[in-house]
């Protein structure tokens, strides 16, 4: 964040400089696997429509096009709709299965067949006989392959015909989307877009003359679609959609929907949203070894929420995320030693101790509007990793490399302040800060800014180097 905290220039307090190069390592959820018979016992009623559940299992992932706000409501489930992965297909079929999976179709299963007035199937999870037998009968029922897998076309067409708004179409609108889905057999981003249009409350609400017109141009009306279910989301909202169970994919869909459509600077603008929202390290950003799972997702819930808010941030992250050639390390903890808020090491390993960051305020204040933020500490520290991260082959000595980051890092830190409004921009070296020795036994930064008073902030430090707020 500053030279005295991220280990540059003479009066920081030294720092340790050592490297961590190896990649966080990865790991996987083992899939349970089972195969067995349905129960013959027959469940004595229904289950409840679609919209009015959670699915909590990947192959659920769907979009409720017409609920995305509804679901954000607190305490209220999410009703999901539509293939989760267009490019990655799920079969469920005889043979080893996920239980959870297996139960989760017979449930949907059993929705259209209690509307059919047929008796419905043990919700067990055990893909036998008579889910095989529900599954071609579905089938036949909708003019699908008749046989009993339970693959992308099988689970759009279940989505669609246990989705409450559909039911509500004209007969005619409905035979019309049913019959391009079965022409999309092989075309699930056309399927995704005929899903979102036809689970639509908004669509439903048009005159049947007007849905007739709107299916004949797909890709436009579901890119239409979207982008209104996107502008009703603030960032907030937005946020919470996609880090809860089956949201990625949600988003995910949308943006295909909205890439297939007229591109305007709208729909763009949306999409770039939705990116934000479900950012995940890529070749260029890595964990460093030992990170623990809750102090990363806290560090990318902060770096998704910020580059929401900030366009420059979010236009350095991505940098960072893509640029596989030179990758940036973080490595992140609470109540780091030798760490305050962050410190830059030497190829391109960022620092970053959550703790000091909780201290700072999320938004500027009422009493403080021009004052230090999460997000600003944030986008000098990725920018500042960035810099040491593309001069780790640069033969200059070590604090001029720090100084050219470090000046960069300032750089980012003040777009960063103008995309939030703020109206004063900190000074670049070497009058952006003042060492000075604290009553607390170790020192305080005095940050310096240029504009309208107050123009000078003050970070301490106590002796185990927390921040003191």
């Amino acid at each position: 964040m500053i030279k005295g905290v991220d280990g540059g220039g003479p009066s920081a307090i030294p720092q340790d400089t050592s490297v961590n190069k190896q990649e966080a390592a990865k790991s996987s959820e083992p899939v349970q696997n089972q195969t067995q018979q349905d129960s013959p016992e027959a469940l004595k009623g229904a289950q409840s429509v679609a919209t009015d559940r959670i699915s909590e299992t990947s192959i659920t992932s769907r979009i409720l096009a017409s609920q995305l706000q509804a679901q954000l409501a607190p305490e209220k489930p999410v009703a999901v709709v539509g293939s989760a992965a267009v490019d990655k297909p799920v079969l469920i079929k005889d043979g080893n299965n996920n239980p959870a999976e297996v139960k989760d179709m017979q449930h949907q299963l059993n929705e259209f067949r209690a509307r059919k007035g047929l008796e419905p199937l043990t919700e067990d999870g055990k893909f036998g006989p008579l889910t095989k037998a529900a599954a071609q009968q579905f089938q036949e029922a909708n003019g699908l392959k008749k046989d009993g897998i339970i693959g992308p076309n099988t689970r759009d067409r279940l989505a669609l015909e246990n989705n409450s708004n559909f039911q509500k179409l004209n007969p005619d609108s409905q035979s019309e989307i049913r019959n391009q889905m079965n022409g999309a057999s092989k075309d699930p981003v056309a399927r995704q877009n005929l899903l979102l249009i036809g689970t639509d409350e908004n669509f439903g609400k048009l005159s049947p003359a007007d849905q007739k017109t709107k299916l004949q141009d797909v890709n436009g009306t579901a890119s239409n679609i979207a982008e209104k279910k996107m502008q009703g989301l603030n960032n907030e909202q937005l946020l919470k959609l996609a880090e809860s169970p089956g949201g990625k994919e949600q988003l995910n869909s949308l943006k295909i929907a909205l890439q297939n459509g007229p591109q305007t600077p709208a729909t763009l603008k949306e999409m770039d949203r939705i990116n934000s929202a479900t950012f995940t390290p890529a070749a260029g950003l890595k964990f460093a070894v030992g990170t623990k799972p809750a102090d990363q997702a806290a560090y990318l819930h902060l770096v998704r929420r910020e580059m929401l808010t900030s366009p420059s941030l979010a236009k350095t992250m991505n940098e960072i995320n893509a640029d596989k050639a030179n990758p940036v390390t973080v490595n992140v903890g609470r109540d780091m030693k030798n760490v305050r808020l962050d410190v830059d090491r030497a190829n391109g390993r960022q620092d970053i101790d959550l703790a000091d960051f909780d201290k700072l305020p999320v938004t500027p204040t009422a009493q403080n509007p021009n004052g230090i933020t999460q997000g600003e500490v944030l986008a000098h520290a990725m920018r500042e990793a960035k810099e040491r991260a593309i001069d780790r082959n640069n033969k200059a000595p070590e604090p001029d490399q720090h100084k050219k980051a470090h000046t960069a890092a300032i750089n980012q830190e003040n777009e960063y302040r103008k995309d939030i409004g703020q109206k004063t921009f900190r000074k670049l070296p070497p009058d952006d800060e003042t060492v000075v020795d604290n009553n607390l036994g170790d020192i305080s930064l005095i940050i310096h800014f240029d504009g309208p008073p107050p123009n000078d902030e003050e970070l301490k430090f106590d002796k185990q180097q927390k921040l003191q707020r």
